[in-house]
């Protein structure tokens, strides 16, 4: 891992001496760095807990970028958690040490500082990426966002770098270890070609994009190779008078499972006072291969764009109301037909200032069992946040 390192760092350093030394920055220019410090507290209850769970978890994040001139840039991003709690008191510090310490990319970036019942230390660099732009085009190489998706809560088109919805402490979102090319044209055309990389070559994600704009809408296809599976998709974005109007579609074709759909789409408005309101729709085809582990935001690997939901069919209606500039109150509500369930997810926030935040955070999740309509398991979040 560590030569894997260091070659990527002297590959950028060649990169930036072949673009020359022209149009050099000032120094006060070159390094900027932000970040910010969480603290998260939270109590779980669940059907499958033989008693409540309370759990700690400090956040700290640190963003790097190098400008080595207006061309060219080195990006460093790593998160340092904290964990601590009733989970890792009973037992369970293995298991989550184990899931921390799975990283998915092509060089291993996830390092455990401290595992015992006490403590969880783990630091993950999650944005290690070299980028050069001359005229239209972009070379973007390391680890990277590979933002395919459109559409709101779920992404068919996200073949790279998946995602849970549940899963809201993390902003940023997963990246990928991959090589990325962008070609930009007139009229809000662009080409873009990405690589992610696996030892197993069939494990591996390949793909291209094409995106334009026809009848004031943004439209893409995409297609390749994603871990055993051809796949090819496409997704717009454009509005139905004053309605935003989003969707994505993907089919995955697997020698042994066959023909795959993963289908989402979505609609938005927003009142007068800026209250946000939306609903959307999910296809899932591939439910039979879920975990529902991907219902509470836990790290899962059946996670993929074929694979964003336990379920064939969900709805789901979101609500952001501005309470005041200070105070914004979200509902998220997920509807689960084929398994008589909803799932709900509250919040609250609040910003005094510019770097500070508190939130609260709820899930629930309602369903039958037993063919009885129960509670299958609450978590409230209390957070602050400082920003920096």
């Amino acid at each position: 891992m560590k030569r894997l390192t260091v070659s990527f760092f002297l590959f950028t350093l060649i990169l930036n001496c072949l673009q020359g030394q022209s149009d050099t920055l000032k120094w006060k220019d070159k390094l900027k760095w932000n970040g910010y410090v969480r603290y998260m507290g939270s109590r779980t209850s669940s059907m499958m807990l033989p008693e409540d769970q309370y759990n700690h978890l400090i956040h700290n994040r640190i963003n790097l970028k190098y400008k080595f001139n207006r061309k060219s840039q080195l990006r460093l991003e790593l998160r340092n958690r904290a964990f601590f709690g009733t989970q890792l008191a009973n037992g369970g510090y293995q298991y989550l040490a184990d899931g921390l310490d799975a990283d998915a990319g092509f060089v291993d970036m996830a390092f455990q500082l401290i595992t015992d019942e006490h403590v969880l230390l783990n630091s993950t660099v999650d944005r290690l990426w070299y980028a050069v732009n001359k005229g239209s085009w972009e070379l973007n190489i390391g680890r990277q966002r590979i933002n395919w998706g459109i559409n709101y809560l779920w992404n068919s088109n996200d073949v790279f770098n998946a995602y849970a919805f549940t899963d809201f402490d993390y902003t940023e979102r997963p990246g990928s270890d991959a090589i990325r090319i962008t070609r930009y044209m007139k009229k809000m055309r662009r080409w873009e070609v990405a690589l992610k990389p696996n030892q197993d070559v069939e494990k591996g994600v390949y793909g291209a994009k094409y995106n334009w704009n026809k009848w004031n809408y943004d439209f893409q296809v995409i297609g390749g190779w994603m871990q055993e599976n051809v796949f090819f998709g496409q997704g717009w974005a454009g509005n139905i008078k004053n309605f935003g109007f989003k969707g994505e579609s993907n089919l995955f074709y697997h020698e042994t499972e066959g023909v795959d759909l993963s289908f989402s789409a979505g609609l938005d408005y927003i009142f007068g006072n800026q209250t946000m309101l939306s609903a959307g729709y999910l296809l899932n085809t591939n439910f039979f291969n879920q975990d529902v582990s991907l219902l509470n935001g836990l790290p899962t690997s059946s996670l993929s764009a074929k694979n964003l939901m336990p379920v064939p069919h969900a709805l789901y209606v979101q609500s952001t109301y501005p309470v005041n500039p200070l105070l914004s109150a979200t509902m998220v509500a997920v509807v689960i037909p084929g398994a008589k369930g909803v799932f709900l997810m509250p919040s609250l926030s609040y910003s005094s200032s510019n770097n500070t935040e508190i939130s609260m955070f709820m899930q629930l999740m309602e369903g039958q069992y037993q063919n009885e309509w129960q509670n299958l398991f609450n978590s409230v979040f209390l957070r602050g946040a400082l920003n920096f």
